[in-house]
């Protein structure tokens, strides 16, 4: 009896650490990252059998900044950290091309040291069908004229080719005139544009490229301003775009962002439905 249950035992054991070094040789790290302190700052890793696998980061307290499925299967779906000095993610992209296809998607998702969200940024194949998804930054040269082509009396001139249509740059542009950092959100065109505007600064948001004439930015999409942090006495509000243009084909659409007091409703004073005195 003693000689089957130390058998037993031994195969156990055996097997467990056939498992383990199974399961060890099936996976296959793409990243690896620790703190000094020995806690896991980023990973990634795909499993040989399966062609899936994770992706995850974290801040130094352990908890989770950023995660996601990755594969090989039918397609891609990838994830790449970069990392602050002292440890952090301070981006991670993620590129997926499912069945190979032209349907690609990308995006990127920037942190600071600490591990908090500052932006993200997206891309996809619908962001190329029109040319006014064109992003900044980009220089448009002005087309160099043609010679005329010398004709002679036999020959008869030939019809001048109809003009080029001119290419037109609209810059939306945010300054930041308060005492805070403002968050702005501008939604247009299939894609959201997400920053932080410093107090004193100002950001060229989005550029809308249109064929002939100018137009403000804020009519092809929705626009939406706060303070990065909850203001109990301020709040911000945003003017109506000033318009300049820069060149020829180039016009920026400037949005000033100011501050104003809260107005407490407690602190209106009451009304009453008593008549006013008679003349």
């Amino acid at each position: 009896m003693k000689k089957l249950l130390l058998f037993t035992l031994i195969f156990l054991t055996q097997l467990g650490w056939a498992q383990t070094q199974s399961s060890k040789l099936d996976t296959q790290w793409l990243h690896q990252k620790k703190y000094s302190h020995g806690r896991w700052s980023a990973y990634a890793y795909l499993l040989k059998s399966t062609g899936n696998g994770k992706a995850a980061c974290f801040t130094p307290q352990g908890k989770v900044m950023f995660e996601s499925s990755i594969s090989r299967n039918h397609g891609h779906h990838s994830v790449t950290f970069w990392h602050h000095a002292n440890g952090v993610v301070s981006k991670a992209e993620t590129s997926q091309a499912p069945d190979a296809g032209i349907q690609w998607y990308k995006s990127q998702i920037y942190f600071n040291d600490k591990g908090e969200k500052i932006r993200e940024e997206r891309q996809s194949h619908d962001d190329l069908e029109r040319i006014m998804l064109l992003d900044p930054p980009f220089e448009i040269h002005p087309s160099v004229p043609r010679p005329n082509q010398p004709s002679t009396p036999t020959v008869p001139p030939s019809k001048p080719a109809p003009p080029c249509a001119v290419i037109f740059s609209n810059v939306l542009s945010v300054e930041n005139l308060t005492a805070f950092p403002v968050q702005i959100q501008f939604a247009a065109r299939q894609r959201i544009k997400t920053c932080i505007i410093a107090p004193g600064e100002s950001r060229n948001v989005d550029t809308l490229i249109l064929a002939q004439f100018f137009q403000n930015p804020l009519k092809e999409g929705v626009f939406q301003v706060a303070f990065a942090q909850k203001r109990k006495k301020w709040e911000c509000v945003s003017m109506p775009a000033i318009e300049s243009k820069t060149s020829d084909s180039s016009t920026q659409f400037t949005v000033q962002i100011l501050q104003k007091k809260r107005i407490n409703p407690k602190s209106r004073p009451a009304r009453t439905n008593a008549p006013s005195p008679s003349k």
